[in-house]
């Protein structure tokens, strides 16, 4: 069992407690080469992302100077918590869709293959938590070097 900041991996609340939002699964419009023609998809959010980390990896290799590098992780801070809180939304629309309008998470249990993906999902949220601290911590030594 991995132990990640002193804890166990299960030590997750968010596996005991109800999802405050839902998030419906449809399918985006695809165009005729397979992209998803909706700037606002999931999908197209992942592709801007995949872009916009690939465009970080390529700055850090050319760092300029330390308040660029300051600036960089809070920005990265913010979104690794956002990435979070989709991966937490993600793994509750996953068992939710399995689920009749109406019906509660007490009256239609989801299958073995949403239950092991949500479980996945909230791992992987509990992950990225993890990096938002290692951020976190990188800009606090950032701080503190610069006697802020």
């Amino acid at each position: 069992m991995p132990i990640v900041a002193g804890l166990m991996a299960t030590d997750d609340l968010a596996m005991t407690q109800a999802a405050t939002t839902t998030m419906a699964l449809v399918a985006s419009p695809r165009t005729g080469d397979g992209k998803t023609s909706d700037d606002s998809s999931m999908a197209a959010a992942a592709r801007r992302l995949a872009e916009a980390a690939g465009a970080f990896r390529a700055a850090a290799a050319a760092l300029r100077d330390g308040s660029d590098f300051a600036m960089s992780f809070s920005d990265v801070e913010e979104a690794l918590g956002d990435l979070a809180a989709g991966a937490e939304l993600s793994a509750y629309a996953v068992t939710a869709a399995e689920r009749p309008d109406g019906v509660s998470a007490t009256h239609a249990a989801p299958t073995s293959a949403a239950r092991s993906l949500s479980w996945r999902l909230h791992g992987l949220r509990r992950e990225l938590l993890d990096s938002r601290a290692v951020c976190a911590e990188v800009n606090r030594v950032l701080r503190h070097g610069a006697g802020d």
